[in-house]
């Protein structure tokens, strides 16, 4: 049976709270919709372990994914009057971490198939766009607590008013010591690349560390870091020296604390495999460009000329997304904001905050999601 042809169970009232995260105002939209994510449980849970298969050669399906994901849906959709739990999704997301689980890019895969076959269920008479931006706004929220859950926060050492490089290096010599690691945070083409380091020595101002082999290739692209202990007071941020891609050893040094981690961005950017052409215009002018990374709420441009857009001038965007066969996934129209106009290599690189609808945004989320599949693919064949 098709999802047009799936009959919608009665309409119930769903448990009396909040909703999952504060997000009661979907769900009460979307509850007319119970029958639909109901029904979907199953197929949400297949979906993951096959998107997560695909990701992974080398692991199989198995009952343990199957349930883990199962029970994070009903956290998700909270749909069913049976299910009597907290549904706390922050909650769901640490388990599913903690299994060793790399679950962003199989969730926005996922979700894309799900709001794919919720449009196809729609009725024709149905207020499609409400429902639609209502589902869209809860996946954009899910993701939005998935990226923070991988910020930590940390205890203080020493006091908050001495914030040193001195600091620093005693902790790292204190873990060195007891054998404790410390995570190391980077970015690969957009890819949050998060695993754990062994500190090897210290001297006074540099350290070398027992890296991971996927954290290696990030390095080798940031010349950077950035750190997280229990035992320091904020992320400390670290420069490359020396990188020994056989051995998997980094030697790192400028270690200062700084206020804010990568992993704090609201949104996934992501680095296309080759930059994508836009025209950005509005009714006097035009100027072409090529996008050099991409998120569903911005996208970051460089062009040899601005002619008259300058900082907050509202523009719209002609721009169509690669597809992996070469093809196109389609003709997106945007409209946004520029935010920002600077110099970067040699060119005048636009930041413009971008307003997708809810047709335009499903498209975004389908690239951003098949390029991130790209990267991962690429980062196992550089690294096994």
């Amino acid at each position: 049976m098709s999802m047009k042809e799936k009959k919608t169970m009665p309409i119930e009232d769903i448990p009396d709270h909040d909703g999952p995260n504060g997000m009661k105002e979907e769900i009460e939209i979307l509850r007319k919709h119970k029958g639909f994510f109901l029904n979907y449980k199953s197929t949400f849970a297949k979906n993951f372990t096959k998107i997560y298969s695909e990701l992974n050669s080398d692991v199989k399906s198995n009952d343990k994914i199957d349930v883990i994901i199962a029970n994070l849906y009903d956290s998700l959709f909270p749909f069913d009057d049976k299910e009597n739990g907290d549904h706390d999704v922050e909650s769901g997301f640490l388990n599913i971490r903690e299994k060793g689980i790399v679950v962003k890019p199989v969730l926005q895969e996922n979700f894309f198939v799900m709001t794919r076959d919720f449009v196809n269920g729609l009725s024709p008479k149905e207020d499609n766009i409400t429902c639609l931006r209502s589902l869209t706004n809860m996946i954009e929220g899910y993701m939005n607590i998935l990226d923070k859950g991988y910020y930590e926060e940390s205890r203080e050492i020493g006091t908050k008013d001495i914030i040193t490089d001195e600091t620093i290096i005693k902790g790292l010599r204190l873990l060195e010591k007891e054998g404790r690691k410390v995570k190391l945070v980077n970015f690969y083409k957009g890819i949050l690349i998060r695993y754990n380091a062994s500190v090897l020595s210290v001297n006074e101002d540099e350290a070398i560390f027992q890296i991971h082999k996927y954290q290696r290739l990030a390095l080798e692209e940031e010349k950077q870091t950035f750190m997280n202990s229990e035992i320091f007071s904020k992320t400390v941020k670290a420069n490359l020296i020396t990188l020994d891609a056989t051995e998997l050893k980094a030697v790192l040094t400028d270690f200062v604390y700084v206020d804010s981690s990568p992993v704090e961005r609201v949104y996934m950017r992501i680095q296309p495999k080759e930059p994508i052409d836009v025209v950005i215009y509005d009714e006097d002018c035009k100027i072409t460009g090529l996008i050099v990374d991409i998120s569903v709420a911005s996208l970051a441009v460089y062009a040899t000329k601005t002619s008259k857009f300058k900082q907050n001038s509202d523009v719209s965007m002609s721009v169509s997304l690669p597809k992996a066969n070469q093809s196109t996934i389609g003709k997106v129209k945007l409209h946004g904001k520029i935010t920002m106009i600077r110099k970067e290599k040699g060119f005048n690189k636009l930041v413009i905050e971008i307003l997708p609808d809810p047709y335009t945004e499903p498209l975004i989320s389908q690239y951003l999601s098949q390029r991130q599949v790209e990267i991962l693919k690429i980062m196992k064949l550089n690294c096994d």
